[in-house]
């Protein structure tokens, strides 16, 4: 991919670290011949419920790589969209025009010098979620679907400075 190779030398030469958006599984794989890729967005347009599944399943591969996972924006009064995407481990965006954020929703996830309070490693289905959800996709009743089971790993100084 010479596009993507001119990006990353390009990006490097100026000292700048790269993100990409909404990548396919192909620009996953080329990203990690890059040391500047940092983050890589994991999920569609407009993040709510219905994209978590994807999202979840998408941050594995990302972490498999050694690039940090997040997910696209969404209103600061989300407190499950805020909990998940602080949960990815990498960058947190809200969507919010300036002055109308929930600061004290925010500060759930970030500290009030900026930092974001985040696990050490991606959350990600645990390994039991591929076999059980490829079982309930046989069951074409659906009436045994898997609930949705994931895990971040902390540390207890990270943990400390969360309340939920």
């Amino acid at each position: 991919m010479p596009f993507s190779d001119g990006m990353a030398v390009a990006a490097q030469e100026k000292g700048l670290s790269m993100q990409y958006s909404m990548a396919l599984p192909r620009q996953f794989l080329q990203g990690t011949r890059y040391g500047n890729l940092t983050t890589i967005r994991v999920s569609g347009d407009h993040f709510g419920r219905e994209k978590w599944d994807t999202f979840l399943y998408t941050s594995r591969l990302a972490s498999a790589l050694g690039i940090w996972p997040w997910c696209d924006v969404f209103m600061s009064r989300q407190t499950d969209n805020l909990l998940l995407a602080t949960l990815s481990a990498g960058m947190v965006g809200i969507g919010d025009r300036i002055g109308a954020e929930d600061k004290k929703n925010l500060l759930h996830a970030v500290r009030t010098d900026g930092v974001i309070v985040k696990p050490d490693t991606p959350l990600v289905p645990l390994d039991a979620m591929y076999t059980a959800g490829s079982r309930a996709a046989d069951d074409r009743r659906g009436a045994h679907r898997p609930r949705r089971v994931a895990q971040p790993a902390m540390s207890s100084v990270t943990a400390a400075h969360s309340k939920w």
